[in-house]
């Protein structure tokens, strides 16, 4: 009997567990086909995104943390070429994910009358030899610790070549995903799938996060250049990462990284905007205002912008320095004292390429300006009769010259240069030579320029918006570029030729310099154009503060290249929820002048590094 209940007890447990077992498998496939609930999460924004330009060339050694553009391709300039990529990181840290489906990078390229030709952009993932690049917070000059073409972080050059540009060394193959081909009238966002594991490894591991690299085609052509919007750009449209995933708890704390606030434009309905267009005077008030471009309330807010707060800057960083350089040329010409040239014509060349980028990155002659204006405002922009900027000495200052027009030219101008310049029969076979070429080309480009100014004009009589006109009124910016560029005794190859090649008598570049240039950098014009512009200055929600500096000018206006010299100065002119960022300590008297006029907020930044908090 017992043996009976023994059997029926072991018959009735292997049934019972051969259930379970059933019911345990179909639960688990049940579980297996159900569907997965994903979510999307959003990495975008200044605070959350470090991205920054590498520009090459004579911009090798400056950061461009703070600028709003990035880039890739082969670029050109007033006085240099360059080749640009850049990189891109993104803050996943602290995310509550529990697993990555899908990844994808979006960024966004605006239509740009800079770019001639098709760029094809790529991304790849950073090497982890580089992955230690820093941001950076400036903008067209040199950072120590931060990213440049030259190095990664301070003292330490990139693992393979500058730029982060040697393949498997500085960034991994393959690409990340396919090859994504931009063109100038290319205008909204590129998207980019990425691996989820290399994402999943972000969000599991921020320290192997090394970033993304954004490189254009090798042996691109000049000008086959893409510009994107960055992190920083007031249109809020920066890089996005988007990531679709299974919400989870956060498998790390969130890191709180240094950022760059973006640019500001002000509201339309500001007073301040509203008083400069009733008040202002020049081109861009003009452009804002008159019947020539028919710009909208919004569209003004650009030449707003350029001729108040890119004014000053400009003033700040390019005018006023070789204003002061003038002078001090004067004096050394007059003295004769050659030993002072060199020193101050790398102080001139570093300004002059300064004001390159305000002029290729910041204002109207920017590629991407383009994408804010219609065919019709961008033709007439540059070309309209004695109004757009390449036609302002009306379409007679470019004939289409012949061949033997243009070798009588370039003899002229070779003669005058024989009889000005005190040369060795040696060094003028080599300057010969060069300025046969400089020459020959600028009025090549000088030819093109006026093709493509009666082709903007011709169409621009119609009154219809086409592709064509854009085409055209890109030609005419890019060849009146090469034009300007070729003309100038400041670019790159003349620049090497005068002082490297022949090395001329460094008086005579003096000379140039001040014949091309002393009625244009006059002090005294600069000091009415900044009491003018505080009339109608719109002051931005954040400000800075540096007491530190001595080398900063009084008067500054709080901006990063101009900033305020005294947290009273800060005060006066902040709003409520402005926030003020400090180089240096701060004393309690400034700390309780702060807390009861303004609404501070928590941020640090790299260079600015003391910040106040409410």
């Amino acid at each position: 009997m017992k043996n009976h209940f023994i059997q029926y007890f072991i018959l009735s447990l292997a049934l019972l567990l051969s259930e379970n077992a059933f019911l345990f498998a179909n639960s688990s496939s049940s579980d297996a086909n159900a569907p997965v609930t994903l979510e999307t999460f959003t990495i975008t924004g200044p605070e959350d995104v470090v991205d920054v330009a590498l520009r090459g060339n004579d911009f090798g050694a400056w950061n461009y943390g703070r600028g709003i553009l990035l880039e890739a391709g082969n670029f050109i300039g007033l006085y240099d070429t360059h080749p640009g990529a850049s990189l891109i990181r993104f803050n996943v840290s602290g995310l509550e994910v529990d697993e990555v489906y899908t990844a994808r990078m979006r960024i966004y390229k605006p239509r740009s009358m800079s770019q001639q030709g098709p760029v094809e952009v790529s991304v790849y993932k950073v090497s982890e030899a580089n992955g230690a690049w820093v941001e950076g917070g400036s903008a067209s000059q040199e950072e120590p610790g931060a990213v440049c073409w030259r190095m990664k972080s301070e003292n330490k050059p990139w693992a393979g070549e500058p730029g982060c540009s040697k393949e498997g060394v500085d960034y991994e193959l393959p690409a990340l995903y396919k090859t994504q081909t931009v063109y100038p009238e290319t205008s909204g966002w590129i998207e980019f799938n990425l691996p989820a594991e290399l994402v999943q490894s972000w969000i599991d591991n921020p320290e192997a996060n090394y970033g993304l690299y954004i490189r254009g085609q090798e042996d691109a052509d000049l000008s086959d250049e893409a510009y994107f919007f960055s992190s920083e750009h007031p249109s809020g449209k920066g890089p996005q990462l988007i990531i679709e995933a299974t919400p989870g708890l956060a498998k790390t704390v969130k890191q709180i990284w240094a950022w760059n606030p973006p640019k500001f434009l002000p509201p339309v309905n500001s007073p301040e905007y509203a008083k400069w267009k009733e008040v202002a005077s020049g081109r861009y008030q003009r452009w804002a205002t008159g019947p020539e471009m028919h710009l909208t309330e919004e569209q003004g807010l650009w030449p707003y912008y350029w001729d108040t707060q890119i004014r000053i800057n400009t003033l700040a960083e390019c005018f006023i320095p070789l204003a002061k350089s003038l002078v001090r040329l004067k004096e050394y010409i007059a003295e004769d004292n050659k030993q002072a040239f060199d020193k101050e014509f790398e102080f001139v060349r570093l300004h002059l390429l300064k004001y390159e980028d305000v002029k290729g990155l910041r204002v109207h002659q920017s590629g991407p300006v383009a994408e804010e204006l219609s065919s019709i405002q961008l033709g007439t922009m540059l070309g309209k009769e004695k109004f757009g900027v390449h036609a302002l000495g009306g379409i007679e200052k470019y004939p289409q010259r012949s061949e033997e027009e243009i070798l009588e030219l370039i003899d002229k101008e070779l003669k005058k240069l024989r009889n000005e310049w005190k040369v060795s029969d040696e060094q003028w076979d080599t300057m010969e030579k060069h300025i046969r070429l400089y020459e020959g080309n600028r009025w090549h480009q000088g030819n093109l320029t006026g093709k493509y100014m009666r082709e903007v004009q011709t169409m621009l009589e119609k009154g219809e918006e086409s592709d064509e006109l854009y085409v055209s009124a890109r030609k005419l910016f890019y060849h009146h570029k090469l034009y300007v560029y070729w003309l100038s005794d400041f670019n790159t190859p003349k620049w090497n030729l005068w002082m490297n090649i022949v090395k001329v008598d460094p008086k005579h570049v003096a000379q140039e310099f001040l014949d091309a240039r002393d009625d244009n950098y006059q002090l005294d014009s600069y000091e009415k154009q900044i009491e003018k512009i505080r009339g109608y200055y719109w002051y931005p929600p954040i400000l800075y503060v540096n007491p530190v500096d001595e080398n900063i000018p009084n008067g500054g206006f709080g901006t990063r290249e101009w900033p305020f010299k005294s947290l009273d100065e800060a005060v006066k002119v902040a709003s409520n929820g402005t926030e003020i960022r400090v180089v240096g300590d701060i004393d309690e008297n400034s700390v309780n002048l702060l807390n009861k006029n303004l609404t501070i907020a928590d941020r640090y930044n790299s260079t600015f590094n003391k910040v106040l908090s409410e």
